[in-house]
């Protein structure tokens, strides 16, 4: 538990310019140094008027687009704040937590850290208990991973890699098998839609249109449908913006395009 309030600390110091944290501050969470009436209700009309008015998704399936983006920017105090209200609105703890695992090929450890840190705050400023499963990391992930990675994806990240220098051309693919889908596709707590679907929000956050295409296609394999990732993004677009949208919409239509018979 010290670890988690630890990073808290950091994150918040870091995110907000402050020289030092007390005790009292840390235990307040996360809070915005000032408060712009004009733009506060910009902000929340086109939310709650515009934006929370499209009932396309599931509960679970809006918040967890909004935490892996959120996570993915590193927006820790909004980061926050949406996990209290996922929490409040019935999502599942495991939904969350492992929603915040799966960032970590993508944004990095670090990151990830702080999230979980965040995470961990809100959790209990909601009053609910952090879930706590002790699952073992597999001694066969790599296996594990792949019968999970090849019916979806196959064999393109190894074929992409085939061709650069020993060892890297093995290693590369084996590390992204064994830690993406070994170690965190396999975990129990969330379902391969939903984990499917915060990859595909964190790789719009993160402007990764190459890695985005493949994904748009793991998303319609595993069941979720093109009006589920457009409505995701449109979700998302208070915290991506319209840039990334769009670009993540191009990457949705031209998959659709080329699936056409």
């Amino acid at each position: 538990m010290r670890t988690f309030s630890l990073l808290a600390t950091t994150a918040f110091t870091v995110l907000m310019g402050c020289s030092s944290i007390t005790p009292k501050h840390h235990q307040q969470g996360h809070k915005m140094p000032y408060s712009d009436s004009d733009f506060n209700s910009i902000k929340r009309q086109f939310i709650s008027q515009d934006i929370d008015t499209i009932d396309v998704l599931s509960n679970t399936q809006k918040h967890i687009s909004r935490i892996a983006a959120l996570a993915t920017q590193q927006a820790l105090p909004q980061l926050e704040q949406e996990i209290m209200t996922a929490l409040n609105n019935g999502v599942a703890p495991t939904d969350i937590k492992e929603t915040l695992y799966i960032t970590a090929p993508f944004i990095g450890f670090p990151k990830t850290e702080n999230s979980l840190a965040t995470a961990y705050l809100a959790f209990k400023k909601a009053g609910v208990e952090w879930p706590v499963d002790q699952q073992e990391r597999a001694s066969d992930r790599y296996e594990k991973g792949l019968a999970i990675q090849f019916p979806i994806y196959g064999n393109a990240i190894k074929d992409a890699y085939a061709d650069y220098p020993q060892p890297y051309n093995e290693k590369i693919p084996t590390l992204l098998t064994e830690l993406l889908f070994g170690d965190i596709y396999s975990r129990s707590g969330t379902s391969l839609q939903n984990r499917e679907l915060a990859v595909f929000i964190i790789l719009a956050s993160l402007g990764a249109d190459r890695q985005l295409a493949s994904h748009v296609r793991g998303n319609l394999k595993v069941g979720n449908s093109k009006q589920v990732l457009v409505g995701a993004l449109v979700h998302c677009l208070p915290i991506i913006g319209f840039p990334a949208m769009f670009n993540a919409l191009d990457d949705v239509k031209r998959e659709e395009i080329a699936a056409s018979p």
